[in-house]
Formats: structure tokens, sequence, C-alpha cells
């Protein structure tokens, strides 16, 4: 066999086709981002498994979770890191144990600024109400939903989770806000679904102004072959009929939140 998955786009580059036999469909490149204090990647597509031994490769920069070779017992593809809004691995093609990575979970970076005091930075892994400071009026921010699940059976690589950035955000001292973190997706098991979407993360900043983003297309499997769209789309199965299959479409409106997931071959 020579199929192979497509990579799950990344917030910064959309994942690569696979084409079979001599390319896997590695995941697309994240983000960087200094919000945090640190610079760090975010947002990293997963990268799909490839039916050969040679295996599927890590994932895309920024946590996205490595592809499985095959044909093995137990090629299971690689998880998405936490805190990532990375897309998780494909599995490969095995008798026995082939499901996909799961996603990365998202993050939500706030940043709050004042002219009178040092600006406090949060980076928060969970979702809660946050209270903006006395004599802070002003919010920095970053976004980033959970990533895709990866698919089953030589399956696509997870999207990554939709990452938004934005400063200058007015707030009032005393105000709620309402933090959401979305969760990773599930990778695909052993069974004809594609990877679970991510869940999305978001601010509410009152009632009538909300920030957030889209969770990561789930990679497709050898019976849902297609990736599915995303804040990054998933990569599409490679394993299965009709020979190549779509990468999820990402979400490119107004900000952008990410790229297209790759498209694989049977």
């Amino acid at each position: 066999g020579t199929g192979v998955g497509g990579g799950g786009g990344g917030a910064g580059e959309a994942g690569v086709a696979g084409n079979a036999p001599a390319l896997h469909g590695k995941g697309g490149n994240g983000l960087s981002s200094t919000l945090s204090g640190a610079s760090k990647f975010y947002a990293g597509g997963g990268t799909a498994a490839f039916y050969s031994s040679a295996g599927g490769g890590d994932g895309g920069i920024g946590g996205g979770g490595s592809g499985a070779p095959g044909p093995a017992s137990n090629v299971v593809g690689g998880d998405g890191q936490v805190s990532t809004g990375s897309g998780g691995g494909g599995g490969g093609f095995s008798p026995s144990r082939f499901d996909g990575g799961a996603g990365g979970s998202g993050v939500v970076i706030i940043k709050t600024v004042t002219d009178t005091r040092q600006a406090i930075t949060q980076v928060l892994a969970s979702s809660q109400t946050v209270l903006v400071p006395t004599d802070y009026n002003t919010l920095e921010y970053l976004i980033v939903s959970g990533g895709g699940g990866g698919g089953c059976d030589t399956g696509g690589g997870g999207g990554a989770g939709g990452l938004i950035t934005a400063s200058g955000q007015s707030v009032t001292p005393g105000q709620n806000l309402i933090i959401s973190i979305g969760a990773g997706g599930s990778g695909s098991p052993a069974g004809p679904v594609a990877g679970t979407v991510g869940g999305n993360s978001s601010i509410v900043f009152s009632s009538s102004l909300h920030k957030g983003s889209n969770g990561g297309g789930g990679g497709g499997s050898s019976s849902v072959r297609n990736g599915l769209n995303g804040g990054s789309g998933g990569g599409g199965g490679g394993h299965g009929t009709p020979s190549d299959s779509s990468g999820g479409t990402g979400n490119t409106t107004v900000p952008a939140q990410g790229a297209d997931g790759g498209t694989g071959k049977g």
C-alpha cells in the first residue's frame, strides 16, 4: 500500500498534501507570540500517518502531534501539545490499533495595561472569570481554540485551533472577563469516523462584545475521508476510496484564524 494522509492546517501555513509514496503530509506550522513574556509557537497542525514503515514524522511547529508509521501492531498518532491549540497526529495502518492522536487544548493570554503601573500578564489554561484590576483600562490578548483530533487508519492530521490576537481593547476596572478555553478534539478511534473538531475559546467582555475563534478541524480517516473544517482545516485521510481526499477549510475571514488542511492520497 502507498496511502498517506494530508497534514492538518496550522495558524501560519497550510498542511502539506500527501503524495504517496514519497512524501508524508506534514502539519502546517503555527505562529509565534511573545505576549506571555517569552517567544512561543502556538497552533501547529498535526502530521498525517504514512502507510510505509518510514513513518509520518513530527507535527507542525507549535505543538502539532506526530503522524504514525505503519504497518505495525500499535501505530497511534501523537497527541497535540496541551495549551497550544495544536492538531493531533494521524493514526497509522495496523491490524490492531491505529487511533488518531488527540488535539491539544486551547489557551488564552491576556495582558492588562495602564499608563501608571506595570502591565499584568496572565496565561489561562482553564475556563474562568477574570476581574480587570483597579486603574487598568487596556487589554492585549491571544486566543487559541482547541486543536482537532487526528484521523485513524492512515489518517489525516488534525487542524490547529483558530488563533487570533489583538491589542488596544478598552476595558474598565472591575469589569468581569469571562474566559472559555476549548478542549482538544478526540482522535478518531478504530472506526468509521473522522477526528473530532476542537472546542472554541473566547473572551466575553459584555453581552454585546465577544471575541473568539473556532476549534480545529478533525483529520479524515479511511471511512470519512475528507478532513473537517475549523479554525484550521483537518487533513484528508490516506487510505480507502476514492483515491484522493480533501483537506478541511480553515477560517480565513478577517481576522484570519488559520489555514487549510492538506489533501490525502490513497
